[in-house]
């Protein structure tokens, strides 16, 4: 029993002890739990600063500034910023600035429209190509304006978008009515910043006007100091100083005689090889080259005298742009010219228009006029003589034009004669009715084609057969034949003129009763152009011949009592 007595007291000793220690324990445990929770607490709060600093590292220190507002709250600020005046103006002036950026980068040309072509049928036969192919760049219409040129058969057309306008130049040789069209960059291109190449220029956007600027405190014209103290001038789309306005001014003024003079300095060239080894700029030295050995290229001009070459997606034609009239004129000299195993045709375009003289001196001063041998200060001559005809005997026999025959009625191949700004494909229409043929020439008399004009001006005037309305030369081309001297031809400025000279048949020329008369090609004239030839004075009117009417048939009788019969 004293053992168990002794022994008891110290168990329950020991138990004591391990509950004190388990408490211990249980309370080290807890304050080691709690000290983990607070520094798994701090480590996640630090994660989150790190993770905030990242996502807001562009955001400024300021509180004010770093507080992002509501999905709510901006949307209503954005709608409060579009919906005011300040910020519809600030849009508007935008789109107008991006508008001009693209403008040249945004228009073709398109040529070989017919004349009774709408701007509608233009408008939807590009919308409905390229949608259908999937060229577009969106939905809606990619042609935003159609300006047609009936007089030129030719339009402009103005794109949404830059991409669109480099995707429609595929188009060319699509059907249009009866025609190809063809389609081209305008002269003045300039491609745009590659990053603008997709942007969409809305339709119906209004250019900058005076009402606009002023709603924005601008007015065009009103100058504004710059840093420097140098002053600024608003022309309606951006600032620029006085000396950029000057420089800008005459650009576009030498830019404005370019395109008066477009269709004038521009030449159609046919029957080139078209097995694809003769390339644009083949063609472009090859002709320069040419005018150059036969001296009829402008002496007083540097660089490159064919400033472009369109060619068709044939490769058998091509259009050449001249750096002036003069040398564009003389390059019709060098129709016939032999190319490898083939001889091109050079001839005018269909739309040309020859410069006006209202618009002459302006042209002159700005250099598109040019001086050659064979066109003197741009002027087309009849024949070349004197020095003319030195410098056109220089070219090789295949690019001389050809002579007429010595029994033909029809003339040389063309005349070229035009009249300041009257349509050429007018002046083609009528050519057949304005030329006159005169034979039986005394060969002996040294007649010639300045001798035959002179006659023939000085006899009508004198028999009351000229339109007193018409002013300038009356004959505008004439021509004898270089080898027999024995007949020739005149063209006049009008019909009824022309119908009038026939009154003369029989007149008396060096001893000579000369035949005049019709020439073998002759045909009337297309009805339906009445009015346009009327406006251009292409029609005339003569005492006998009132409006270009037909008083002598299509039989005139010879001179020696017999009929002609050719």
């Amino acid at each position: 029993r004293d053992a168990v007595a002794v022994s008891a007291p110290n168990y329950m000793g020991r138990r004591n002890r391990s509950d004190s220690d388990s408490e211990d324990e249980r309370k080290r445990r807890s304050r080691r739990a709690k000290h983990s929770d607070d520094s798994d607490s701090e480590d996640e709060r630090r994660r989150k600063r790190a993770k905030k600093r990242r996502a807001q590292w562009d955001v400024a220190e300021d509180k004010s500034l770093s507080k992002k507002p509501a999905a709510g709250e901006m949307s209503r600020q954005s709608a409060t910023t579009a919906a005011s005046p300040d910020g519809r103006a600030d849009a508007m002036m935008q789109l107008q600035q991006l508008a001009l950026l693209t403008k040249r980068s945004r228009e073709i040309h398109v040529g070989n429209v017919e004349a009774g072509i709408s701007q509608q049928q233009v408008k939807d036969l590009f919308n409905n190509a390229l949608h259908g192919a999937n060229l577009s760049v969106g939905p809606g219409e990619p042609v935003l304006k159609v300006s047609l040129l009936p007089e030129k058969c030719a339009a402009f057309i103005e794109f949404r978008s830059p991409l669109e306008t480099t995707h429609s130049l595929g188009l060319s040789g699509m059907d249009l009515g009866p025609r190809q069209i063809r389609v081209s960059r305008t002269r003045d291109y300039e491609p745009c910043p590659p990053h603008l190449d997709t942007c969409i220029i809305p339709a119906g956007l209004p250019a900058p006007t005076s009402a606009l600027l002023a709603s924005l405190g601008m007015e065009k014209g009103m100058g504004a100091p710059t840093s420097s103290g140098e002053k600024k001038l608003f022309d309606g789309f951006k600032w620029v100083t006085e000396a950029q306005a000057k420089a800008e001014k005459s650009e576009g003024q030498k830019q404005n005689a370019h395109e008066i003079s477009y269709t004038a300095r521009r030449v159609y060239i046919g029957n080139l090889p078209a097995d694809g080894t003769f390339d644009n700029e083949e063609l472009r030295n090859f002709i320069s080259q040419s005018m150059m050995r036969a001296g009829i290229h402008d002496l007083s001009k540097t660089g490159h005298m064919i400033l472009s070459v369109h060619r068709d997606a044939s490769l058998k034609w091509a259009f050449l742009e001249f750096r002036t009239v003069a040398e564009a004129n003389s390059c019709l000299h060098l129709n016939g010219l032999a190319l490898r195993d083939k001889t091109v045709m050079i001839n005018r375009t269909r739309d040309y228009t020859p410069v006006s003289d209202v618009d002459y001196p302006k042209l002159y001063a700005a250099g598109v006029i040019g001086s050659t041998v064979l066109s003197p200060d741009g002027k087309v001559m009849n024949m070349p003589s004197g020095a003319q005809q030195a410098a056109a005997s220089s070219i090789t026999p295949t690019s001389a034009l050809p002579a007429a025959p010595s029994d033909s009625r029809s003339g040389p191949i063309a005349s070229h004669a035009s009249i300041g700004g009257v349509p050429q494909i007018l002046l083609d229409n009528t050519r057949k009715v304005r030329k006159v043929f005169v034979g039986n020439l005394n060969p002996t008399a040294g007649i010639n084609a300045e001798v035959l004009s002179t006659f023939f001006t000085e006899a009508m005037k004198s028999a009351s057969l000229i339109d007193p309305a018409q002013k300038g030369d009356l004959i505008i081309w004439s021509y004898v034949d270089p080898r027999s001297h024995g007949f020739g031809f005149i063209e006049f400025r009008s019909i009824a003129e022309a119908q009038s000279c026939f009154a003369l048949n029989g007149i008396e020329v060096y001893g000579r009763k000369v035949h005049v008369n019709r020439i073998r090609d002759y045909e009337p004239y297309p009805q339906h152009i009445d009015a346009q030839l009327r406006k251009y004075n292409l029609l005339g009117s003569t005492s006998i011949s009132p409006d270009g009417q037909d008083v002598f048939g299509d039989e005139i009788p010879n001179p020696e009592g017999e009929t002609a019969v050719w």
